[in-house]
Parts: structure tokens; sequence; C-alpha cells
């Protein structure tokens, strides 16, 4: 797979996660997974830049936005915390 393929298909990967586990609130992959390829994603974009779009999940900060959301746009689990998706360091 040339870096091409794999900046293509890890933004696939990480657009179902952040689907799973922002709109339906079920997540398929864990957080350590999701930033380790993140971070990939980031690396290879940094590399190719001519590469990077602006819907790549590395442009944007998590899911869809919901009707009834926080006003500034942030958006919050169920339980009402605001979301943060990064695992590590904290």
């Amino acid at each position: 797979m040339d870096e091409k393929q794999e900046i293509q298909s890890l933004r696939r990967e990480l657009e179902q996660a952040n689907y799973e586990y922002y709109v339906l609130d079920n997540p398929s992959m864990s957080d350590y997974d999701f930033d380790h390829k993140l971070r990939r994603l980031e690396e290879l974009e940094h590399a190719h830049p001519e590469l990077i779009v602006p819907d790549s999940p590395t442009q944007r900060v998590g899911g869809r936005r919901l009707s009834g959301g926080h006003p500034s746009g942030a958006l919050r689990e169920p339980s009402g915390r605001l979301l943060c998706r990064r695992a590590e360091g904290i």
C-alpha cells in the first residue's frame, strides 16, 4: 500500500470510528487505537501536504453536531460531559 492509499484508508477508518463514537454512541475502536491512527494520518499529511483535504479528521475536532447540542458547537456525551477524544496524556 502506498502512502496515498494509506491516507485514504486511515481517513475511512477514523470517519467510521467517529460516527460510531459520536452518533451511534457505540464505539468499536479504543481511544488508544484512534489516537495512534490519527497520529499516523497527521504524519502522512505533514509529509504530503498536497494530500490534505478540508474534511480530513486531522482538520476538525469531533464528529457531527447533533441538534440540541452545546451552543458553542461542542459535542456532549449522553452524560452531558464535553467530549475529548485523545486519550494519551490525560
